[in-house]
């Protein structure tokens, strides 16, 4: 395998152990809400944080589907 075919498989294979990525967060998130005896306004403020952190990503991978990069 060259290189050319590891970036290949790499660029494929990002957006799959990104949204990994993100469902163990909600998976994290779900829990420090449930052990912090906060109520719903600790469920609610993490999950803010959380879709604040990951809409970037979201925000990029839409633009380069309608643009079509």
């Amino acid at each position: 395998m060259d290189n050319q075919e590891l970036i290949d498989l790499l660029d494929n294979l990002t957006p799959y152990f990104v949204s990994g990525l993100i469902l163990l967060m909600v998976v994290i998130v779900v829990a420090l809400a449930r052990e912090s005896k906060g109520g719903k306004m600790a469920y609610i403020v993490l999950s803010i944080a959380l879709l604040v952190g990951t809409s970037g990503w979201i925000a990029k991978t839409l633009i380069q589907a309608f643009i079509k990069i």
